[in-house]
Protein backbone atom coordinates (compact mmCIF):
# COMPACT_ATOMS: atom_id res chain seq x y z
CA UNK A 1 0.00 0.00 0.00
CA UNK A 2 2.68 2.34 0.98
CA UNK A 3 4.86 1.74 -2.22
CA UNK A 4 1.44 2.37 -4.75
CA UNK A 5 1.04 5.86 -2.95
CA UNK A 6 4.83 6.38 -3.50
CA UNK A 7 4.53 5.80 -6.69
CA UNK A 8 1.70 7.49 -7.41
CA UNK A 9 2.62 10.31 -6.11
CA UNK A 10 5.72 10.18 -8.16
CA UNK A 11 3.31 9.86 -11.11
CA UNK A 12 1.52 13.19 -10.00
CA UNK A 13 4.68 15.14 -9.16
CA UNK A 14 5.61 13.87 -12.41
CA UNK A 15 2.67 15.16 -14.47
CA UNK A 16 3.33 18.58 -12.00
CA UNK A 17 6.61 18.88 -12.83
CA UNK A 18 6.20 18.40 -16.52
CA UNK A 19 3.17 20.80 -16.86
CA UNK A 20 5.04 23.55 -15.22
CA UNK A 21 8.01 23.45 -17.19
CA UNK A 22 5.66 23.47 -20.42
CA UNK A 23 3.95 26.25 -19.18
CA UNK A 24 7.20 28.28 -18.23
CA UNK A 25 8.83 27.23 -22.03
CA UNK A 26 5.60 28.05 -23.81
CA UNK A 27 5.11 31.85 -21.35
CA UNK A 28 8.65 32.48 -22.91
CA UNK A 29 8.31 31.41 -26.38
CA UNK A 30 4.63 33.92 -26.33
CA UNK A 31 6.94 36.80 -25.45
CA UNK A 32 9.37 36.25 -28.83
CA UNK A 33 8.29 39.28 -30.65
CA UNK A 34 5.73 38.19 -33.67
CA UNK A 35 8.46 40.56 -35.77
CA UNK A 36 10.84 38.01 -35.71
CA UNK A 37 8.81 35.93 -38.52
CA UNK A 38 9.55 39.01 -40.64
CA UNK A 39 12.94 37.98 -40.61
CA UNK A 40 15.17 36.87 -43.54
CA UNK A 41 17.44 33.94 -43.68
CA UNK A 42 20.16 34.56 -41.50
CA UNK A 43 22.51 33.73 -38.39
CA UNK A 44 21.07 35.21 -34.94
CA UNK A 45 22.82 35.25 -31.63
CA UNK A 46 20.64 34.63 -28.73
CA UNK A 47 22.24 35.38 -25.70
CA UNK A 48 21.42 33.95 -22.30
CA UNK A 49 20.41 37.42 -20.61
CA UNK A 50 17.90 37.79 -23.71
CA UNK A 51 16.24 34.28 -22.72
CA UNK A 52 16.76 35.33 -19.13
CA UNK A 53 14.88 38.49 -19.59
CA UNK A 54 11.80 36.61 -21.55
CA UNK A 55 11.75 34.38 -18.51
CA UNK A 56 11.39 36.51 -16.00
CA UNK A 57 8.51 38.54 -17.50
CA UNK A 58 6.71 35.68 -17.22
CA UNK A 59 7.70 34.09 -13.78
CA UNK A 60 5.15 33.99 -11.32
CA UNK A 61 6.00 33.90 -7.46
CA UNK A 62 3.05 31.51 -6.56
CA UNK A 63 5.19 29.22 -8.70
CA UNK A 64 6.86 26.20 -7.25
CA UNK A 65 9.94 26.61 -9.41
CA UNK A 66 11.99 29.86 -8.96
CA UNK A 67 15.00 31.49 -10.03
CA UNK A 68 14.90 29.79 -13.26
CA UNK A 69 17.74 31.18 -15.32
CA UNK A 70 19.89 29.63 -18.85
CA UNK A 71 23.56 29.60 -19.13
CA UNK A 72 25.13 28.94 -22.83
CA UNK A 73 28.37 27.44 -22.50
CA UNK A 74 30.49 26.42 -25.77
CA UNK A 75 29.54 22.45 -24.67
CA UNK A 76 25.85 22.84 -23.52
CA UNK A 77 22.59 24.87 -22.34
CA UNK A 78 22.31 24.15 -18.57
CA UNK A 79 18.96 25.31 -17.04
CA UNK A 80 19.29 26.24 -13.14
CA UNK A 81 15.88 26.63 -10.59
CA UNK A 82 14.67 25.95 -7.43
CA UNK A 83 11.93 23.81 -7.11
CA UNK A 84 10.68 24.32 -3.53
CA UNK A 85 13.49 26.15 -2.59
CA UNK A 86 15.80 22.79 -3.96
CA UNK A 87 18.13 23.70 -6.19
CA UNK A 88 18.06 21.47 -9.65
CA UNK A 89 20.18 21.82 -12.69
CA UNK A 90 19.46 20.40 -16.40
CA UNK A 91 22.15 20.44 -19.31
CA UNK A 92 21.71 19.65 -23.08
CA UNK A 93 23.18 19.74 -25.99
CA UNK A 94 21.32 21.39 -29.11
CA UNK A 95 22.09 18.97 -32.26
CA UNK A 96 20.41 19.16 -35.54
CA UNK A 97 19.34 15.79 -36.15
CA UNK A 98 17.81 14.97 -39.37
CA UNK A 99 17.57 18.71 -40.29
CA UNK A 100 15.74 19.44 -37.06
CA UNK A 101 17.08 21.12 -33.89
CA UNK A 102 16.62 18.70 -31.29
CA UNK A 103 17.95 18.10 -27.42
CA UNK A 104 20.62 15.84 -26.82
CA UNK A 105 22.62 13.98 -24.06
CA UNK A 106 19.86 15.64 -21.36
CA UNK A 107 20.44 15.24 -17.65
CA UNK A 108 18.60 16.43 -14.86
CA UNK A 109 20.33 16.88 -11.46
CA UNK A 110 19.10 17.81 -8.35
CA UNK A 111 15.63 17.25 -6.85
CA UNK A 112 14.21 17.03 -10.37
CA UNK A 113 16.16 14.25 -10.84
CA UNK A 114 13.77 12.55 -8.00
CA UNK A 115 10.62 13.00 -10.22
CA UNK A 116 11.55 13.66 -13.88
CA UNK A 117 13.88 11.64 -16.24
CA UNK A 118 15.78 12.85 -18.86
CA UNK A 119 13.61 11.26 -21.50
CA UNK A 120 11.09 13.24 -19.71
CA UNK A 121 12.91 16.65 -20.60
CA UNK A 122 13.88 15.78 -23.85
CA UNK A 123 10.37 15.36 -25.33
CA UNK A 124 9.38 18.76 -23.09
CA UNK A 125 12.02 20.64 -25.06
CA UNK A 126 12.31 18.97 -28.48
CA UNK A 127 8.00 20.03 -28.57
CA UNK A 128 8.92 23.53 -27.46
CA UNK A 129 11.40 23.80 -29.88
CA UNK A 130 9.10 22.67 -32.59
CA UNK A 131 6.52 25.48 -31.03
CA UNK A 132 8.98 28.18 -31.23
CA UNK A 133 9.55 27.39 -34.84
CA UNK A 134 5.99 27.58 -35.55
CA UNK A 135 5.60 30.93 -33.33
CA UNK A 136 8.91 32.64 -35.10
CA UNK A 137 7.64 31.12 -38.67
CA UNK A 138 10.94 29.96 -39.35
CA UNK A 139 13.54 26.46 -39.18
CA UNK A 140 16.37 26.57 -37.21
CA UNK A 141 18.45 24.88 -39.58
CA UNK A 142 22.38 25.05 -37.87
CA UNK A 143 23.33 25.82 -33.74
CA UNK A 144 26.82 26.87 -32.41
CA UNK A 145 26.93 27.19 -28.81
CA UNK A 146 29.35 30.15 -27.26
CA UNK A 147 29.93 31.66 -23.90
CA UNK A 148 26.84 33.50 -23.06
CA UNK A 149 25.25 32.95 -26.30
CA UNK A 150 23.82 30.30 -29.03
CA UNK A 151 23.67 31.38 -32.70
CA UNK A 152 20.94 29.57 -34.59
CA UNK A 153 20.67 30.22 -38.33
CA UNK A 154 16.56 30.75 -39.47
CA UNK A 155 15.52 30.05 -42.09
CA UNK A 156 11.69 31.39 -43.12
CA UNK A 157 9.40 28.46 -43.33
CA UNK A 158 7.93 26.03 -40.88
CA UNK A 159 10.20 23.02 -39.84
CA UNK A 160 7.02 20.38 -40.75
CA UNK A 161 5.90 21.37 -44.39
CA UNK A 162 2.16 20.89 -44.82
CA UNK A 163 1.55 17.80 -47.19
CA UNK A 164 -0.59 18.88 -50.10
CA UNK A 165 -4.44 17.10 -49.66
CA UNK A 166 -4.85 16.20 -52.92
CA UNK A 167 -2.07 14.46 -55.10
CA UNK A 168 -1.32 14.85 -59.18
CA UNK A 169 -2.54 11.25 -60.46
CA UNK A 170 -0.28 11.49 -63.85
CA UNK A 171 2.33 13.24 -64.90
CA UNK A 172 2.31 15.43 -68.32
CA UNK A 173 4.15 14.58 -70.98
CA UNK A 174 3.93 17.08 -73.88
CA UNK A 175 2.59 20.45 -74.17
CA UNK A 176 -0.86 20.90 -74.61
CA UNK A 177 -1.66 21.57 -78.06
CA UNK A 178 -5.43 23.11 -77.92
CA UNK A 179 -4.31 26.44 -76.84
CA UNK A 180 -5.99 29.08 -78.86
CA UNK A 181 -3.46 31.17 -81.25
CA UNK A 182 -6.19 34.07 -82.27
CA UNK A 183 -9.00 36.04 -80.09
CA UNK A 184 -12.44 35.35 -81.12
CA UNK A 185 -14.28 37.83 -83.38
CA UNK A 186 -17.80 36.76 -82.87
CA UNK A 187 -18.25 37.56 -79.55
CA UNK A 188 -21.69 39.10 -79.19
CA UNK A 189 -21.90 42.11 -78.12
CA UNK A 190 -24.69 43.09 -74.92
Amino acid sequence: MLLALVIGGRFALNAFAINQINQALSDAINNVPSQVALLPERDQTITDGMVNALITQQSSSASPVQNLTIHFTPNNVEIDFNVFSFSSTITTVPEIVNGQLVATNVTVQGIAGLILSPDDITNVMNTQIKNLETHIQHTITAVTLENHAILLHIKPGSSSPTQPTKFPTSVPTSIPTNIPTAIPTNIPLP
